[in-house]
């Protein structure tokens, strides 16, 4: 008996042997399937991450002429130009891609700051897409004069940051504000200006007018690229400061056909609306039922501090509308050819006045 249960359990100890060489095998079999598995999945992975997204390069040439007042048909020409390449490769939202924009400045021999602030407003407006990645870059002008322009603007302090948010609290250079009006902002301005509050009151109720109207009227509800933002500069001259405010809403007289639209339908007679809408905005012609004014409010304030001598040879571009107003009341105003996306306002204040 001993000898079969012997037997018995050599033939067991076989068969298990046997049974765990199969089960190795399978086993080896199915740790190199899954590890050819892994494999196949990490190499996918890697390609995914070193996959390069297609990159559109633009390259533009700033006009020799930066001057948007005095050379308003190439510069604006200029800037629209760049809005609708950026809108026409930003309507896609499903195809992710990297977009690279080259701004050749060398040859500018001509330049205002009103120009510098709104290429770079654009810029800031463009990076608020996030479904794309946009990659601004450039150089400077050639020419020293302009170059210094560039320079003392504060431009570059933002050329190359992808938000703005440290703008609010800079003293000098380029101020910029994605609400309503902060006094904290132009404090030092104020100081700068004169010790006599007295004196730039008329200075504070004017930005506060457009600022605030700006904020609350001139950018459209739900729009993946326009912010509610405003960019303000001012430069001390010889004899006076040179100030200009600007945004990059969707203008004065585009409000105006938006909250009077019986009024304007009365001025559809005229070869360009915008304006005469600017004009009789600045007049205090549009008004509410009640009295009140809407995005015109700061401007009638505007018109009436140009007459008494507190703001000196005010321009306003809006629109298809340009207005520059002369101390006697007189306004002075032609079409523009081209439409110009937001609002600028420029103006001057004498230093014998804030004495």
């Amino acid at each position: 008996m001993k000898k079969i249960d012997n037997k018995i359990k050599l033939i067991n100890i076989k068969k298990s042997k046997k049974e765990i060489l199969i089960r190795t095998k399978r086993n080896k079999g199915r740790d190199k399937k899954l590890c050819k598995e892994r494999n196949i999945k990490n190499i996918k992975n890697e390609n995914i991450k070193k996959k390069k997204y297609p990159v559109h390069n633009k390259k533009y040439d700033l006009p020799i002429n930066f001057c948007i007042y005095e050379n308003y048909d190439e510069v604006s020409h200029f800037f629209n130009d760049v809005i609708c390449y950026l809108k026409k490769k930003l309507v896609n939202k499903k195809e992710f891609s990297e977009i690279s924009i080259i701004f050749d400045a060398s040859q500018i021999v001509q330049v205002t700051f009103a120009s510098i602030i709104y290429l770079l407003a654009l810029m800031n407006s463009f990076r608020h897409s996030t479904h794309k990645r946009i990659k601004f870059s450039g150089n400077l002008p050639n020419d020293s004069d302009a170059k210094e322009k560039f320079l003392s603007s504060g431009f570059l302090k933002f050329f190359n940051k992808n938000t703005f948010e440290e703008m609010e609290t800079v003293t000098d250079g380029i101020r910029y504000g994605n609400g309503v009006y902060e006094p904290s902002v132009f404090r030092n301005m104020y100081v700068d200006l004169s010790k006599d509050k007295s004196k730039i009151h008329f200075l504070s109720t004017t930005l506060i007018e457009i600022i605030d109207n700006s904020v609350q009227h001139a950018y459209k509800k739900n729009n993946d690229i326009q912010n509610k933002e405003w960019y303000f500069f001012y430069k001390e001259e010889h004899e006076c400061y040179d100030f200009t405010l600007l945004d990059t809403g969707v203008g004065i007289p585009e409000t105006m056909r938006k909250n009077f639209k019986e009024l304007v339908e009365k001025l559809l007679s005229y070869d360009n609306i915008d304006t005469k809408l600017l004009v009789s905005g600045l007049k205090g012609d549009f008004r509410t039922g009640t009295g009140e004014k809407n995005r015109g409010n700061g401007l009638p304030k505007i018109y009436e501090n140009c007459i008494n001598g507190n703001l000196c040879d005010m321009e306003i571009i809006s629109g298809g509308a340009y207005c520059k107003i002369k101390k006697d009341g007189q306004i002075k105003y032609k079409d523009n050819s081209n439409y110009f996306l937001g609002t600028i306002y420029r103006w001057r204040i004498l230093k014998e006045d804030l004495k």
